[in-house]
């Protein structure tokens, strides 16, 4: 369907008549534009689906909002990411093409609405991260250091928060590639040559890929990044809320149940029998199918296609199509990620680590943005349990 609507489209979408659609312009609920003729406007569709969805919950408010946690009617308004005919978009920009053509740091900065920016510094290390440890670990740890060590994590504002989420993202940089001299404008090389060295071809992909994953609307660490936000805790614990979120098998780290399966498809000559026997020992199958995408997931779709026309990443593709075919369901971003990692020999841990960086990024975001509209994030609860007395 189109973003914008004649107006005979718009009041049937509606329910309404012409002349209510133009009273709901008026108190400024829809905007509008110029059509073709010098008399005529087009209507925007997603003010048209907000003033439904309105009407919907009004009509049935215990339905709706019961359902509004779990996939359901929108609960916050944003800047920042939209999910619309099953594509992907940052602040209008369709998410697979700045995949294509822009670099992960210069898209932060942009998303975060701040391009250019100057990543404020006074020359102090905070902290400094042991980097032979655990890279997810060590960055929780520092992250809580820092959370008692630096005032100036509470400031959500701009121009501070734009550079503590700038150090915050170098910091788990220098976890995950073991090394101290950093730079976020660098980021892909540097996993490349910790991760892969003699792969050059992998920045490429790993650039797409931390771009792909970097935000989706309102999901469930990104909304508890903003609720943590909203009760003015520092940056730090706001980070470190969403990757405990983040972790989760029904989030990111769905990435590293993919990364098991593939390992198990690679080394079977029965794929079929492999999927029963994990859809029977686990539930579910992961990496397949997303209800935000009825046709597919196209950051899996653009990941995908970019991995098979590497040389070392046909197998890997092929093995995707294949479970794909068996399960009639298409693949997922985790999948993909965890292709490949496989692909490229990278660390078990890798699919994850480039979620949760590209997803900080997204993370610090939602922080501002929050912060900018203030007010605290409080649902109330409908009880279902014994009355009182």
């Amino acid at each position: 369907m189109d973003i914008l609507l004649s107006s005979t489209e718009a009041a049937r979408y509606l329910g309404v008549s012409r002349q209510t659609l133009y009273a709901y312009v008026s108190r400024g609920w829809v905007r509008s534009e110029a059509g073709g003729s010098s008399r005529s406007r087009r209507y925007n569709r997603l003010d048209l689906e907000r003033l439904r969805q309105r009407k919907e919950v009004r009509s049935e408010p215990a339905r709706k909002l019961t359902t509004a946690l779990s996939w359901g009617v929108p609960l916050l308004e944003t800047e920042l990411t939209l999910i619309d005919e099953g594509q992907l978009y940052y602040r209008g920009r369709n998410a697979v093409e700045l995949a294509r053509s822009e670099r992960f740091f210069s898209v932060i900065k942009w998303f975060w609405n701040q391009d250019p920016f100057q990543v404020l510094t006074d020359g102090t290390a905070f902290v400094n991260p042991r980097l032979n440890s655990s890279p997810l670990r060590e960055f929780q740890r520092c992250l809580m250091e820092l959370s008692d060590r630096d005032v100036g994590g509470y400031d959500l504002s701009v121009p501070t928060a734009l550079s503590t989420g700038w150090r915050i993202l170098e910091l788990f940089l220098q976890c995950l590639v073991g090394r101290s001299d950093v730079r976020l404008e660098d980021a892909t090389e540097q996993l490349q040559q910790a991760w892969a060295p003699k792969s050059p071809d992998l920045t490429g992909l790993l650039n797409a890929a931390l771009i792909l994953c970097m935000d989706h609307e309102l999901n469930a660490s990104s909304f508890t990044a903003r609720v943590v936000a909203s009760a003015e805790s520092s940056l730090y614990e706001i980070v470190l809320a969403g990757l405990c979120a983040l972790r989760g098998h029904r989030h990111g780290g769905m990435s590293l149940l993919c990364y098991q399966l593939l390992t198990e498809l690679e080394s079977t000559n029965t794929l079929r029998t492999t999927l029963v026997e994990w859809h029977r020992e686990k539930g579910f199958v992961p990496g397949f199918g997303h209800p935000l995408y009825p046709a597919g997931d196209v950051r899996a779709k653009a990941l995908l296609l970019m991995l098979r026309k590497t040389r070392v990443g046909q197998s890997q593709a092929k093995l995707v199509a294949q479970a794909v075919q068996v399960l009639r369901k298409p693949a997922t971003i985790d999948l993909v990620l965890a292709a490949l990692a496989r692909a490229y020999g990278l660390p078990a841990s890798s699919p994850f680590s480039i979620f949760a960086l590209a997803r900080i990024a997204g993370w610090i975001g939602h922080a501002i943005e929050q912060h900018r509209q203030g007010g605290l994030i409080r649902p109330r609860a409908r009880y279902i349990g014994r009355m009182p007395g």
